[in-house]
């Protein structure tokens, strides 16, 4: 059986905050140890597209995990945090522009999330970290 797949470029989209949605969450091996990978499926007008997001494991509450947590739920966790929670939940991501060491090209990065605001678009100099330190 042939393996066919169609090749497609992301084009890179402004430094900006996006509506998305979170449509996966995995524990994947990464080059310093396990982590976790977040799909999350993004519109901006008529374009959509997938980016993916990738953090350690939310160990304590100075990780990536903890905070994108906290930003997406809006809950400050006590001792545990589920995330499988996440998944299908509707969020705000903050794109940033950065250069790919490996090649010079262009890409998104995901640099925080924030809850949807009752407004399609936002200012791109909203507080990044939603208040959450």
């Amino acid at each position: 059986m042939a393996l066919v797949y169609e090749l497609r470029e992301n084009d890179v989209w402004p430094s900006g905050w996006y509506r998305g949605t979170i449509s996966s969450v995995e524990e994947t091996e990464g080059k310093f140890g396990p982590q976790v990978k977040l799909v999350i499926d993004l519109v901006n007008g008529a374009e959509e597209r997938s980016q993916w997001a990738f953090c350690t494991l939310p160990t304590s509450r100075r990780h990536k995990g903890y905070l994108w947590y906290t930003q997406i739920t809006g809950e400050i966790p006590e001792n545990t945090i589920r995330l499988d929670n996440l998944l299908g939940l509707d969020t705000e991501v903050r794109l940033d522009v950065t250069i790919r060491e490996s090649d010079g090209a262009e890409i998104n990065t995901v640099a925080g999330f924030r809850r949807p605001k009752a407004t399609a678009t936002a200012d791109p100099g909203d507080d990044l970290y939603g208040g959450v330190v």
